[in-house]
């Protein structure tokens, strides 16, 4: 298992790298840090292996051009597992206003690469 300090800077490299939208970056930490196995578990989604996490992502930024992945708030890790809670900003398509959500993710290790997480967020609100 990692330090807890590693896990935090994975996440902000992790959501850093997001943010630049570059799918081969993404894919190369997903390679580094995801086991071969890797299931991703998003509601209303279903469970996505690795390669379907990187679809999810590539259709999220073509969706939400300026979709941005704000630094966690909280880290906790416990054992093998490691919850992460972290907001996301974007422009709604709809009514151009700035918006914000909150989001959840709870991954389990296995030594050093996620083999399993779950995420869930909440809807976006428009920022006052």
């Amino acid at each position: 298992m990692l330090s807890e300090q590693k896990v935090r800077e994975n996440n902000l490299r992790w959501l850093d790298t997001c943010n630049t939208k570059d799918m081969n970056a993404i894919a190369s930490l997903a390679d580094e840090w995801l086991t071969p196995n890797y299931s991703f578990h998003y509601p209303n989604v279903g469970t996505l292996g690795r390669e379907g996490l990187l679809e999810f992502l590539r259709r999220l930024f073509n969706d939400m051009p300026d979709l941005r992945f704000n630094a966690p708030d909280d880290v906790i890790v416990q054992g093998d597992k490691v919850a992460v809670r972290r907001s996301l900003s974007r422009t709604d398509p709809a009514s151009g206003k700035r918006q914000t959500c909150v989001g959840m993710y709870v991954c389990h290790y296995s030594g050093e690469k996620i083999t399993e997480a779950w995420e869930v967020v909440s809807p976006w609100q428009d920022e006052a």
